[in-house]
Protein backbone atom coordinates (compact mmCIF):
# COMPACT_ATOMS: atom_id res chain seq x y z
CA UNK A 1 0.00 0.00 0.00
CA UNK A 2 2.76 2.42 0.90
CA UNK A 3 4.59 1.84 -2.38
CA UNK A 4 1.40 2.56 -4.30
CA UNK A 5 0.96 5.87 -2.47
CA UNK A 6 4.55 6.86 -3.14
CA UNK A 7 4.06 6.00 -6.82
CA UNK A 8 0.81 8.03 -6.97
CA UNK A 9 2.57 10.95 -5.26
CA UNK A 10 5.38 10.78 -7.80
CA UNK A 11 2.90 10.76 -10.70
CA UNK A 12 1.08 13.79 -9.27
CA UNK A 13 4.39 15.60 -8.78
CA UNK A 14 5.44 14.85 -12.35
CA UNK A 15 2.12 16.14 -13.66
CA UNK A 16 2.60 19.31 -11.61
CA UNK A 17 6.07 19.75 -13.04
CA UNK A 18 4.66 19.27 -16.55
CA UNK A 19 2.15 22.07 -15.96
CA UNK A 20 4.95 24.35 -14.73
CA UNK A 21 6.79 23.58 -17.97
CA UNK A 22 3.67 24.49 -19.95
CA UNK A 23 3.47 27.70 -17.95
CA UNK A 24 7.02 28.65 -18.93
CA UNK A 25 6.38 27.82 -22.56
CA UNK A 26 3.25 29.97 -22.43
CA UNK A 27 5.22 32.97 -21.21
CA UNK A 28 7.71 32.64 -24.05
CA UNK A 29 5.41 31.66 -26.93
CA UNK A 30 2.17 33.58 -26.44
CA UNK A 31 1.86 36.83 -28.42
CA UNK A 32 0.62 39.59 -26.10
CA UNK A 33 0.54 40.58 -22.44
CA UNK A 34 -2.91 39.21 -21.72
CA UNK A 35 -2.22 35.83 -23.27
CA UNK A 36 1.09 35.65 -21.45
CA UNK A 37 -0.69 36.37 -18.20
CA UNK A 38 -3.54 33.93 -18.77
CA UNK A 39 -1.49 30.86 -19.68
CA UNK A 40 0.89 30.82 -16.72
CA UNK A 41 -1.81 31.81 -14.26
CA UNK A 42 -3.89 28.75 -15.05
CA UNK A 43 -1.03 26.32 -15.62
CA UNK A 44 1.08 27.37 -12.64
CA UNK A 45 -1.91 27.20 -10.30
CA UNK A 46 -2.74 23.68 -11.42
CA UNK A 47 0.94 22.71 -11.30
CA UNK A 48 1.40 23.92 -7.75
CA UNK A 49 -1.78 22.18 -6.58
CA UNK A 50 -0.65 18.92 -8.19
CA UNK A 51 2.78 19.22 -6.56
CA UNK A 52 1.21 19.83 -3.15
CA UNK A 53 -1.18 16.90 -3.62
CA UNK A 54 1.75 14.75 -4.70
CA UNK A 55 3.49 15.69 -1.47
CA UNK A 56 0.38 14.83 0.54
CA UNK A 57 -0.24 11.49 -1.15
CA UNK A 58 3.40 10.44 -1.32
CA UNK A 59 3.95 10.97 2.40
CA UNK A 60 0.54 9.66 3.48
CA UNK A 61 1.61 7.04 6.04
CA UNK A 62 4.99 8.45 6.98
CA UNK A 63 5.59 8.88 10.72
CA UNK A 64 7.65 11.99 9.97
CA UNK A 65 4.56 13.63 8.46
CA UNK A 66 2.83 15.54 11.24
CA UNK A 67 -0.49 17.35 11.29
CA UNK A 68 1.37 20.62 10.82
CA UNK A 69 2.77 19.39 7.49
CA UNK A 70 -0.74 18.52 6.29
CA UNK A 71 -1.99 21.90 7.37
CA UNK A 72 0.84 23.65 5.55
CA UNK A 73 0.04 21.84 2.30
CA UNK A 74 -3.66 22.65 2.51
CA UNK A 75 -2.89 26.25 3.43
CA UNK A 76 -0.57 26.50 0.42
CA UNK A 77 -3.33 25.26 -1.89
CA UNK A 78 -5.86 27.69 -0.38
CA UNK A 79 -3.54 30.69 -0.62
CA UNK A 80 -2.69 29.94 -4.25
CA UNK A 81 -6.36 29.49 -5.17
CA UNK A 82 -7.26 32.85 -3.64
CA UNK A 83 -4.27 35.01 -4.56
CA UNK A 84 -3.48 34.01 -8.15
CA UNK A 85 -6.85 35.01 -9.66
CA UNK A 86 -6.87 38.27 -7.71
CA UNK A 87 -3.35 39.19 -8.80
CA UNK A 88 -4.17 38.34 -12.43
CA UNK A 89 -7.24 40.57 -12.24
CA UNK A 90 -5.23 43.46 -10.77
CA UNK A 91 -2.53 43.11 -13.44
CA UNK A 92 -5.05 43.09 -16.28
CA UNK A 93 -6.87 46.13 -14.91
CA UNK A 94 -3.60 48.00 -14.57
CA UNK A 95 -2.51 47.05 -18.09
CA UNK A 96 -5.83 48.10 -19.50
CA UNK A 97 -5.64 51.49 -17.79
CA UNK A 98 -2.15 52.02 -19.19
CA UNK A 99 -3.40 50.91 -22.63
CA UNK A 100 -0.85 48.16 -23.09
CA UNK A 101 -1.02 46.56 -26.55
CA UNK A 102 -3.55 43.78 -26.71
CA UNK A 103 -6.24 45.54 -24.69
CA UNK A 104 -9.60 45.86 -26.33
CA UNK A 105 -10.46 49.48 -26.86
CA UNK A 106 -13.84 50.82 -25.79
Amino acid sequence: MSDMLVFAGAILSLLGTFFFLLSGIGIVRLPDFYSRLHGPTKAATLGLVLLALGSLVGEWGSPARTTLHWLEDFLLIAVVFFTVPVSAQVLTKSARRRRIDGADER
